[in-house]
């Protein structure tokens, strides 16, 4: 039986590991970059009060309206009190977390929100129209992660 002695090894596992670790911190900043996109086109539904495709949210019904306008509030997914008093919360948590699964050619970024209220204005129901908020246009998103992507391949 021959003995075959292999030099080096120590080193390439480090320097593999080396690699490994820089990897995984591209990979994270990468996956940050891409919540943050999703996060500033959902600000964008709320700011423009419509859908991420341009399609302006139901109005608020005249009874509704003439309330949040005595209370000096006029935006439609901002409670009466106004910010700072449960106004804006919605907005808020529905930009709180992020996670990325890609599977084949398709990255899949999943939001969350901790408003067990958010799936009414997001679909509506009987008595409240849909205000789609959540919902990104892909377009947007493919346009602004392709950016991103590029922007990383040209690092070293």
């Amino acid at each position: 039986m021959a003995n075959v002695k292999i030099t080096g090894v120590k080193q390439t596992l480090s320097m593999i590991d080396k690699k490994k670790k820089k990897a995984a911190k591209i990979l994270r900043n990468l996956n940050h970059r891409i919540e943050n996109v999703v996060r500033t086109l959902i600000r964008e539904n709320f700011r423009e009060e419509a859908t991420s495709e341009g399609d302006a949210w139901a109005a608020l019904s005249p009874a509704y309206a003439a309330r949040k306008a005595a209370a000096g509030s006029n935006k439609i997914l901002v409670g009466l009190g106004g910010k700072g008093s449960g106004g804006g919360q919605l907005r808020a948590t529905a930009i709180q977390s992020g996670l990325q699964r890609l599977m084949g050619n398709t990255l899949e970024v999943l939001m969350d929100t901790t408003k067990n209220y958010a799936v009414f204005i997001e679909f509506g129901t009987s008595k409240m129209p849909a205000r789609s908020y959540f919902n990104v246009a892909q377009k947007d998103v493919d346009s602004k992660i392709v950016e991103i992507v590029d922007a990383f391949m040209m690092r070293d």
